[in-house]
């Protein structure tokens, strides 16, 4: 993720290759992982952070579908719910109303 950070850093001057680094970075691990909820959350951490919010978007939608099969997927999927409600109110949506109805 060190890419990801440098990636936005105004001292950067490969910005755009720092992004594909990233990338790529995110791409190896998610085949390397077997947790697919977490490597899911990570994903839509670093496309948040990268200001993908649609993708972000999706993908936490996706996590707080998925019905949590231990403690660990249970904080995924709340800290999901938490980065998805400031994205909402981000947008100046209530996400009260929105996580609620699609829980």
């Amino acid at each position: 993720m060190v890419n990801l950070s440098q990636a936005y850093q105004r001292t950067n001057a490969n910005k755009e290759q720092s992004v594909r680094r990233a990338i790529a970075f995110l791409i190896r691990y998610a085949d390397t992982r077997t947790d697919k909820i977490e490597v899911k959350f990570n994903i839509a951490r670093a496309m948040h952070q990268m200001g993908l919010i649609a993708i972000a978007e999706e993908i936490y939608y996706q996590i707080i579908e998925i019905k949590p099969s231990n403690s660990n997927h249970e904080e995924i999927r709340t800290r999901a719910v938490y980065n998805l409600s400031l994205i909402l109110k981000g947008s100046g949506v209530n996400p009260g109303a929105i996580i609620q109805e699609g829980s």
